[in-house]
């Protein structure tokens, strides 16, 4: 699983760097994925590290519109990580996001 967050951080960091930002709808979902995945789920503290959740925030912003799958995606990711605990919301809070 470690792997593949990996590989998942790096293709969301590369989409970034190219300014795809429809590119990084799959990477959110596989984030998504993660901290929800019945089996074997990651918590949301491990991906709050990776340091993506700010990069999330900022495409909520209303110049990013035009991008609306995308932005459904990163409220969907949030959502899901404020299901995860006290440490994920109060994260959020944090960010001015909830």
């Amino acid at each position: 699983m470690q792997i593949r967050l990996n590989q998942v951080y790096e293709g969301f960091h590369a989409c970034l760097n190219r300014q795809d930002l429809n590119g990084l709808i799959p990477y959110i979902k596989s984030f998504r994925e993660f901290i929800t995945d019945k089996s074997e789920p990651i918590p949301g503290k491990v991906i709050v590290e990776l340091g993506i959740v700010p990069h999330l925030i900022s495409l909520l912003e209303e110049k990013f519109s035009q991008y609306q799958q995308l932005q459904i995606e990163i409220a969907w990711f949030l959502a899901n990580l404020t299901a995860g605990g006290s440490d994920d919301t109060a994260y959020l809070v944090d960010q001015n996001i909830i």
